[in-house]
């Protein structure tokens, strides 16, 4: 997948972007650097160090204009591995398919040729990119907790077999509430899961409209008996 970069002036918005990615990961899935105290061979260096199975987001905070973005680019393509290299321990590859990258800096990259273009995202600061993500942060913060969040990263992930397909929504539900030791209504529930799809990057559609019927529903049948199903679309 192609890195992110968040370019624009100061105060602009890019940094606290990457903060509210960073707070809807997690700290042990986010890892976050300050730009201004590594070159790019340094970062590799200091990554192969840190990085680890759960990694799913890495963030550079204020990169300078030199930073030299494609010395990365022989372990960001996609389907890439990079070498976990921790001293007094076996080296061990990281699928990178699955993780992040955020830069955030001042300066726009004076770089358009194709290979840049095709490993690199930028995206100018102040944005419509930044409102909709404080936007969609103000709005689940009321109905997403971090129990519930941290549940469904790994619960709808891209390998879970509950994604892309039909499951009960109460069987989530249920998963959910074991798994959490908690008690949730299936108004609760469902309030969480549609605003966590919103913003979970590696979903497209909560429901997708052909499976509805004129009520706006699934319903399938499970086990002889007429369920409401629900259906989370990856990328």
């Amino acid at each position: 997948m192609k890195a992110k970069i968040f370019y624009g002036p100061a105060r602009s918005g890019k940094t606290a972007t990457a903060n509210i990615l960073h707070n809807f990961f997690g700290s042990n899935k986010a890892i976050y650097y300050n730009g201004q105290k590594y070159n790019a061979d340094a970062l590799i260096e200091q990554l192969s160090y840190d990085i680890k199975e759960e990694t799913r987001l890495i963030i550079v905070d204020d990169v300078p204009e030199d930073f030299g973005y494609m010395a990365f680019a022989h372990w960001l393509p996609e389907g890439g591995t990079f070498i976990q290299n921790r001293k007094g321990q076996s080296k061990k590859p990281i699928v990178l398919n699955d993780i992040y990258f955020v830069f955030t800096t001042n300066c726009k990259p004076n770089d358009n040729s194709r290979s840049f273009t095709e490993r690199f995202e930028q995206i100018e600061f102040p944005s419509q990119y930044f409102f909709s993500a404080i936007s969609k942060e103000r709005k689940s913060e009321s109905v997403i907790t971090k129990e519930f969040t941290n549940w469904a990263n790994n619960y709808f992930s891209t390998e879970s077999p509950n994604t892309d397909c039909l499951i009960p929504l109460k069987i989530a539900m249920n998963d959910f509430c074991y798994d959490s030791n908690c008690q949730w209504t299936t108004n609760k529930f469902s309030k969480a899961l549609k605003a966590y799809c919103d913003m979970a990057d590696h979903i497209s559609e909560l429901n997708p409209d052909k499976f509805k019927n004129r009520g706006g529903r699934i319903i399938r049948e499970h086990r002889a008996v007429a369920t409401e199903m629900i259906y989370v679309k990856t990328k």
